[in-house]
This record gives C-alpha cells, structure tokens and sequence, in this order.
C-alpha cells in the first residue's frame, strides 16, 4: 500500500439485474457494470490483449457514476472482502463467567477506570468512578454500586451488568419474564415468582456468563431491578430466568454498546482498576473486531469519496450530495489500487497519483446479480502484468 494519499472512488451497488447494460447511458439504477475502453460491456474472457482499460460505473437515476481509468499496466493490487460482523468487546472486572472474584476489604475506596480510544487517535476519553464499602462489604455490594454507576453515566459508551456463579433456581409458578431493554420493570406472567427485594435474578439462560439483576423491589407480578435490562426485549421462558442462591464469585461485566464498533472511527476500551480492588483480575472475554463492509462503514468511504466528486466544502457551502449506501446494508468489497496516468509533458517531475476504486456489492448478489461481473474482473485482473489472483466473494 502506498504511503501517498489515494483519489478514492466507490462504486455502490444494490441487488439488480446488470444484463440489459449496453452502455453507460442505459445502466438500471443500482446496477455496476464493468465496461471497456470504448465503453462496451466488458465480457466474461475478455483480458488486457483484448482491451487495456476498463472503467467501473454505477446507475443512478441522474446518470452514471464511473471510474477513473483503471489501466492494466497501471494496476498495483487486486483485494477483495467479504462482509465481517462487528463484535463488541467484553471486559470483566473480578468473576468472568469461569473464575475470578473481587477482592473484598471493609472501609476501603474502590476505584475503576474506562479509557475510551479511537482506532483513529481521534480523542480518547477517560471515564473515573470510586466506590467506598461498607463495614460489612461483599462483592455483590461491591459489583452492584459501579454497575449503577457506570449504567447512570450518559456520557459512557459502555453496558455494565453482574456476573456471578451460584445456584440457578427457576422463578416459581412456571413463570415466564416479560423484560424490555432499557428498563427496569420485568412483568412476571405469575404471582408465584416468589422474587423479592434483595434476591440476585439471572435472566436469558441458566449458563454462568449470562447477566444478573439485582431486585429492587417487588409489587405483585411487577419486578423493578437496580439497574436497566440490557438485553434484547423479550418474554424470557421460564427455564431461562432464575433466583441465584448460594454466590460465592462476583464480577462486574462491561460491553461497548452497539454502536462504538459501528463508527466511522470506532471505538475500543481499556479498564483499570487500584485501591480496595488491589489483585482482582481484569480480563478480555470478547476482543473487538470492527467488522468490515458495514452500513457505516461504506457510508463513511462513500462520504470521503464524494469530495473527488466536487463536493468538498460542506460546512461553510454546506450541501448534501446523494448516498448511495442504504442502512442497514451489509457488503461485500472489492478494491482496486491504481495508478491514474496523467499527462506529464510538461513536467518530468510530475507523478501518477495513486487511485482506490472500490465496489461494494451487497451480501449474497455475487451468487445471482453480480456473478459476470466477478468473472469477468477476475479474468481480466489475472491478464495483466502482475497477474492477480481471483477475488470470490
């Protein structure tokens, strides 16, 4: 990859039958079409002897949106990338769902720590919270006051719930939990739940890494927790939310909320912990991974690449060009770096600019809409001087 600033150009498509093309003039709104030097559809076996440029374009209802000239000779690399799910990171702080406790000391400040840091070095952000126990102090108390800490702090970018090992004893009556995320209030769907205030709830299943709910209080069938549910709304069944009894491992678990892996810049965090909390361990569950091809993230290339388009200057001439990229999309992404030739007579000192022509395509339309396409960019990719490898996405 070179160390010079790249043109970019994306190239958006949505699940649409390219076949009719004939021409950039009559490209279907959504298609990309891949067409050669004298802008006829490039076909499948076509390599570099038959033509020695391609250009890429995409339809749009107010005309095509194509590629610099991608030439053979020029190519510098070839890539391609499926779609990857974000993952949010998880971090424990004491019980992770295996081992692990949190050191308990009577009168003693606690003191916890959540550095926020961009993948870009944007801004990090530092987030402190301290808690001083009681005469009589257990890891439960301990755990419960920064959950409700870090879950009251609007500014945190983090999701924290408690984790602890026990005994699972599901609620009575048969009762299922009705639970809606963000709240407090879980609806029993029986009088018989015999959960009240104080009791350690687990809710979504029986195994020792899901969340605990400590009960605030209790009025028939409704239940308030301390802290809001985190989970997806839900009427949990009854064999997938119990009392916890006999606790003996207790751990603070935090989760980056949704949206940090879903930025232009996303976010990951590192937490620290000293004073009362001395030798409890602090570990990884989930690491992070930011994924690749997201709504988000397309948006974020196609907004870069629009300023090669002419529009640059979006605050003090503020304008709002049209994006391509559809939410909740997901991509598959094929790159092309190149060297855009120019016309250097005049000035022997003058280099070709680096160039990025990327295409992203939509999950699964390589199999029906798009499989000529991969062909016939692979054909003709391999034909030229550095002979790439096929993309298959």
């Amino acid at each position: 990859m070179s160390n010079k600033k790249a043109v970019y150009r994306i190239l958006i498509g949505t699940d649409t039958d390219p076949s009719s093309t004939t021409g950039p003039s009559n490209i279907p709104t959504g298609a990309v079409v891949i067409f050669n030097k004298d802008f006829g559809v490039l076909a499948p076996g076509e390599t570099v002897s038959d033509y020695d440029t391609i250009y890429i374009a995409q339809g749009t209802a107010s005309g095509p949106i194509i590629s610099l000239p991608i030439r053979g000779e020029s190519v510098v690399s070839y890539l391609g990338e499926s779609y990857v799910a974000p993952v949010a990171q998880v971090e424990a702080v004491g019980y992770n769902g295996t081992d692990g406790s949190i050191e308990v000391s009577n009168d003693t400040e606690y003191f916890l720590s959540i550095e926020n840091k961009q993948v870009k070095d944007i801004q990090n952000s530092v987030r402190r919270y301290s808690y001083v126990s009681d005469s009589s102090a257990t890891q439960t108390e301990i755990a419960r006051n920064f959950v409700k800490q870090i879950n009251l702090d609007t500014s945190g970018r983090e999701e924290a719930v408690i984790l602890t090992n026990g005994t699972f004893t599901a609620l009575g009556g048969a009762s299922t939990l009705a639970v809606v995320n963000g709240s407090r209030i879980a609806t029993a769907s029986a009088g018989g739940h015999a959960l009240v205030a104080g009791d350690l709830v687990r809710i979504g299943g029986t195994g020792a890494s899901v969340p605990v709910y400590f009960v605030e209080s209790v009025s028939g069938t409704a239940i308030t927790l301390e802290t809001p549910y985190q989970g997806a709304t839900a009427t949990v069944a009854n064999a997938n939310v119990g009392e916890m009894s006999v606790v003996t491992l207790v751990g603070i678990r935090l989760e980056s909320k949704a949206d940090d892996t879903l930025e232009e810049y996303p976010v990951f965090f590192e937490v620290g912990v000293d004073l009362g909390f001395d030798s409890t361990p602090v570990r990884t569950v989930t690491a992070v991974n930011f994924g690749s091809g997201t709504d988000a993230q397309v948006g974020a290339l196609e907004s870069y690449a629009q300023g090669y388009l002419g529009h640059m200057n979006r605050v003090f001439i503020p304008n709002s060009p049209t994006a391509y990229t559809v939410t909740g999309a997901t991509y598959d992404i094929y790159a092309i770096e190149h060297l855009n030739t120019i016309d250097s007579s005049f000035n022997d000192s003058v280099q070709s600019p680096l160039t990025a022509t990327l295409v992203a395509l939509p999950v699964g339309s390589q199999a029906a809409n798009y499989a000529a396409f991969e062909s016939a960019l692979n054909t003709w990719m391999a034909s030229t001087p550095k002979a790439f490898a096929a993309v298959s996405l």
